[in-house]
C-alpha cells in the first residue's frame, strides 16, 4: 500500500455524498418500517445499523474531499501557493526517465508517472503543506496519517526534491495493529526554476527542525471541534434514552438518537484525542 496522492476530489466528494444520503435513507427506511410493524425485526435492525456506519462515513469522507477541493482550487488560484513551474515536455521525458532508474536501485515514486506527457508540459504547485503534481495532491504535513520525514535536493538534469513519506495504517482482525509504510516522493523542478525548488526544499527543511511550524493552530481547531461534537451529541443520546419509553410512539426517533448519538460523540472524543497529540508532536513535543 502506497500513498499515491488525490486525483479528481470533485467526484470523490461526489461519490462519498451519494454514499452519506443512501445511508441516512436507509436508516429513515428501517426506522418507517419499523413503526409499520410495530416491532424490530432482524431486517429494520440491518438497515439502521448499515446506514448509520455508511452515513457517517459518508458524510465525513464527503468533508475531508470536499477540504481537497477547496486545498487544490487555492493552490490553482495561487492564493496559497509558495512556489509553482511548468516543467516543458522534453524536461520532463528526462525526469520520468531518471525516475525510473531511481525507483530501480532506491525506491519506487508515490507519484505515479504518466507514460505520456501533456503537450503543455505539468504543472507544479507548493503550498507551505502540500504539492500539487499535474492535477495530483500530496500533503506534506509533519503529522497527521500521511506525513514527511524528511527532504533532500537532487541535482539531476531536470532537478529533483525527495520527500521521505510515512503513511500510518491500523488493522483490526483480531489485535489492533498499527503499521507505518515508508515511501518516497520524487517531485520534478523545471531547469529555469532551480533557484526557486531549492528554496522551497531549505523550507521544507527548516519545518522538519521545527525553525518553521505551519499552521500552528490547525490542530488546536480540530480539538475543539471534536469536544464541541462530543458534547453536543452526547445531549442528543441523552434526549433519545430519556424518551426511550416513548420509542414506538415516536417513530423510533429516540432509538435512532440514541444509538447515533453515543457513536458520533465517541467519535468526537477520539477526534480531540488525535488533535490533542497530533498537536503536541507537531510542536515538537
Amino acid at each position: 500500500m502506497r500513498n499515491r496522492g488525490v486525483s479528481n476530489p470533485a467526484r470523490n466528494m461526489a461519490i462519498c455524498g451519494v454514499v452519506g444520503v443512501a445511508g441516512i435513507v436507509a436508516v429513515a427506511a428501517g426506522a418507517l418500517e419499523m413503526r409499520a410493524l410495530g416491532h424490530e425485526t432482524g431486517r429494520t435492525a440491518g438497515l439502521i445499523a448499515l446506514g448509520l456506519f455508511s452515513g457517517i462515513l459518508g458524510i465525513a469522507l464527503c468533508f475531508n474531499f470536499w477540504r481537497a477541493v477547496r486545498i487544490v482550487h487555492d493552490m490553482r488560484s495561487g492564493r496559497t501557493a509558495i512556489a509553482r513551474w511548468t516543467l516543458p515536455p522534453q524536461e520532463f521525458d528526462r525526469f520520468r526517465v531518471i525516475d525510473r532508474r531511481f525507483a530501480e536501485r532506491e525506491e519506487d515514486n508515490d507519484y505515479k508517472v504518466p507514460r505520456t506527457t501533456p503537450p503543455d508540459g505539468v504543472d507544479v504547485i507548493f503550498s507551505e503543506d502540500g504539492v500539487l503534481i499535474g492535477g495530483v495532491y500530496f500533503g506534506l504535513a509533519m503529522t497527521g496519517i500521511g506525513r514527511f520525514d524528511n527532504v533532500r535536493w537532487i541535482g539531476s538534469d531536470p532537478p529533483m526534491i525527495e520527500f521521505g513519506t510515512v503513511l500510518t495504517t491500523a488493522t483490526n482482525l483480531s489485535v489492533v495493529h498499527i503499521r507505518h509504510i515508508h515511501g518516497t516522493l520524487r517531485v520534478p523542478v523545471a531547469v529555469s526554476a532551480s533557484q526557486q525548488g531549492d528554496h522551497v526544499a531549505r523550507r521544507f527543511r527548516d519545518v522538519i527542525e521545527r525553525r518553521v511550524i505551519v499552521k500552528p493552530y490547525f490542530w488546536t481547531a480540530r480539538l475543539r471541534a471534536g469536544l464541541w461534537i462530543a458534547g453536543v451529541f452526547v445531549c442528543f443520546a441523552a434526549v433519545g434514552l430519556a424518551l426511550r419509553a416513548r420509542n414506538q410512539e415516536l417513530a423510533n426517533i429516540p432509538l435512532v438518537l440514541a444509538v447515533a448519538g453515543t457513536i458520533i460523540a465517541i467519535g468526537g472524543l477520539v477526534i480531540a484525542f488525535l488533535a490533542w497529540a497530533l498537536r503536541r508532536r507537531q510542536r515538537g513535543g
